[in-house]
């Protein structure tokens, strides 16, 4: 279920539909407009285009009333292809130094941890996220994963990568590939490791 901010501002935004208009007022408080930033919107395989559109995004999703994500995005798509519906969010353009900003919660709604990324997908009704591009995870503790790719299962409270990716903690720096993690990288499982371990003397 989507929530906006009490005071949320908005670019652009554009919806293709009429029943997608309604959609955007669940985005963002701001008003919708036709003049878009970027000069085409992208499309989805198939040539599908997205029903909706928000420049300046600013998403927040909840779960039984607690806050699970909290995603700041230049830019927002929404596509439905088939039977699947998922949300694209991404930086203004692939050169841009701006990245997607995903703040996560746990299930007390407790901040959990600060995920970047060039783009962010959102599979809704598969409550799954996949982050693409230079993604990087850090948490309160200091737990910080970086690799190319990312998917946060957040029914299971799982998230895994595909290739390579690199792991540190305070007494870890750990390099590897097809990590398969619990959200709060406090336990983990790692292919072809190498690294550095400190191990505390008795």
């Amino acid at each position: 279920m989507l929530h906006p901010p009490p005071a949320c501002r908005l670019g652009r935004l554009r919806a293709g539909l009429p029943c997608a208009l309604a959609a955007c007022a669940l985005l963002a408080a701001g008003g919708c407009r036709t003049e878009p930033p970027l000069p085409s919107a992208p499309e989805a395989p198939g040539g599908v285009r997205p029903s909706v559109e928000v420049w300046g995004a600013n998403l927040f999703v909840s779960e039984i009333g607690k806050p699970r994500v909290h995603i700041r995005a230049a830019y927002l798509a929404k596509y439905t292809r088939g039977d699947t519906t998922y949300t694209l969010m991404r930086s203004a353009s692939d050169t841009s130094r701006a990245r997607v900003v995903a703040r996560l919660y746990d299930a007390e709604g407790r901040f959990a941890a600060m995920l970047t990324a060039r783009e962010l997908k959102w599979f809704e009704a598969q409550g799954r996220y996949e982050a693409r591009g230079g993604v990087r995870v850090v948490t309160p503790e200091g737990r910080t994963l970086q690799s190319e790719n990312l998917v946060w299962d957040q029914t299971a409270r799982r998230v895994r990568t595909l290739g390579f990716v690199r792991i540190r903690t305070d007494r870890e720096q750990l390099q590897g590939y097809d990590l398969e993690a619990d959200e709060n990288l406090e336990t983990y499982n790692l292919a072809r490791v190498t690294g550095l371990v400190t191990v505390e003397e008795g």
